[in-house]
């Protein structure tokens, strides 16, 4: 679809502060908390001057040293963000240094990688009036320049792979609803679900949200034999989906089980000894409340024989039972953790590098997160009733309304919000705890729900019109 000179204006707008954000000093990312190495270490990225320098939390550090890849397997998991990281490495030799990489390679590349999304949206709002389409454009200029999202461009964390992914899905999903796309639409929203669903282990549960819904866009395609190979497609994203899920290292989750009893829920606990041996451990074990697995003197750095007692007896079903049969303190640790779906900017990390001159952990301005937190502060009864919007969504939306087009979008916000859901309740029921980098993938499906809803809203007014003209 050859693009209009509105597009053309929206998409250059977009650019330009995208680009002043993150390539124009004092550029903006956001700083490591750690999880970069998952990242740089297995494609050959070492800090400057030298690795073993701490580089965490208070700034962003720009260059890297390009150095031999190592042989490392599975180092942390196979996944979908070294497609980015790796290919940024490339470009980055071919066109720029052999020696250094500069994390602005992989802030243009995502930046590419999320126009198409976003130029899929333009192309189909223009089924609307052009004042509608201006509203529209606008409200995603503002959503989407924000810095809480195009900070995560420039940084290791796969957070920004989901944010790509899932915007070319939503773009994909809106033009086969109108029928003005075909197999390259459908080939790209699966490409698009394969990316967001093994860009890390927490987002695996995706795979029953966008299997189903792809094979429902399918409708809207022509060519033969579409179910078919949708099913077959569908099959190897599933299979993708075990797989990846397989070769996720036993240890993450048992660093994940181990935050969630001692750090959370036996420190808040009003009988912790008892509660303890409610979650088969140890009596003696209780001498680590209050410890993360991130200590350097800890048991999980320091005891092999404990790493392997622990994950013995804590499996994956232990934390989320032990927590549903004590409905207070699942209330407690949900009621704690829905505030913080609407945190993008994390208290722990900077966001400028330290020659900007600015003090350790400086967040920068971020006009439409602070507007959002405002109009809808998110407690846990808010975020119920944005899920039951979710239900009722897709009960109206399985009535087969005459309107297919209203049909899948009440669908495909469904869809959103059940995404929302999972990003709320894996971290709750596998961590009892939430890192508010999490939160900008919860936000990116909640801000997209609200031009859906718009466009539903709209889609709504002007259906009766069309509906009179097709009769007269």
């Amino acid at each position: 679809m050859k693009p209009g000179r509105f597009e053309i204006a929206v998409l250059a707008l977009f650019l330009i502060v995208c680009i002043y954000q993150l390539f124009i000093p004092p550029l903006i990312g956001i700083a490591d908390n750690g999880d970069f190495a998952r990242l740089r270490y297995p494609n050959g990225l070492s800090r400057i001057p030298e690795e073993s320098q701490d580089q965490r939390f208070k700034y962003v550090y720009s260059k890297y040293a390009i150095v031999p890849e190592p042989e490392v397997g599975i180092y942390y998991f196979h996944t979908s963000s070294h497609l980015f990281v790796g290919a940024a490495r490339w470009l980055n030799v071919l066109l720029v240094s052999r020696e250094t990489f500069d994390i602005r390679m992989l802030g243009v590349l995502y930046l590419i990688c999320f126009l198409p999304g976003f130029y899929l949206i333009l192309i189909f709002s223009r089924r609307f009036a052009f004042k509608w389409r201006c509203v529209l454009a606008a409200a995603l200029l503002i959503v989407f320049t924000d810095t809480a999202y195009t900070a995560y461009f420039n940084s290791f964390y796969s957070e920004p792979t989901g944010l790509v992914a899932l915007i070319i899905a939503v773009g994909c999903s809106l033009l086969l609803m109108e029928r003005r796309a075909g197999f390259v639409a459908l080939a790209g929203y699966f490409a698009a679900s394969g990316l967001l669903i093994t860009a890390k282990p927490m987002y695996v549960p995706f795979a029953a949200l966008f299997i189903p819904f792809g094979i429902y866009l399918t409708r809207f395609v022509s060519f033969r034999f579409r179910y078919a190979l949708t099913g077959a497609v569908s099959f190897v994203l599933l299979a993708l989906a075990v797989t990846y899920q397989a070769v996720t290292p036993e240890w993450l989750r048992m660093k994940a089980s181990y935050i969630a009893i001692f750090s959370v829920l036996l420190p808040a606990s009003p009988n912790p000894e008892a509660d303890l041996l409610a979650l088969n451990l140890r009596p003696e074990w209780i001498r680590y409340i209050g410890t993360s697995p991130y200590d350097a003197d800890g048991p999980v750095e320091k005891d092999a024989a404990f790493r392997k007692e622990f994950t013995d007896r804590v499996r994956t079903p232990t934390i989320p039972l032990f927590l549903l049969a004590r409905p207070a303190q699942l209330y407690r640790v949900a009621s704690h953790i829905a505030p913080q779906l609407v945190e993008t900017l994390p208290v722990y990390a900077g966001y400028y590098e330290e020659s900007s001159g600015k003090p350790p952990r400086t967040k920068p301005s971020a006009p439409w997160s602070s507007l959002r937190a405002r109009i809808f502060p998110s407690s846990l009864w808010m975020l119920i009733l944005y899920f039951i919007s979710g239900v009722l969504a897709l009960g109206m939306g399985l009535r087969r309304p005459s309107d297919e087009l209203m049909r899948g979008m009440l669908l495909l916000y469904s869809l959103l919000v059940a995404f929302g859901a999972i990003i709320f309740l894996v971290p709750l029921l596998t961590m009892a705890w939430f890192d508010t980098r999490y939160s900008i993938t919860f936000v990116s499906a909640f801000d997209m729900n609200l031009v859906i809803a718009a466009s539903l809203l709209l889609q709504w007014m002007l259906f009766p019109r069309e509906r009179a003209r097709k009769r007269g």
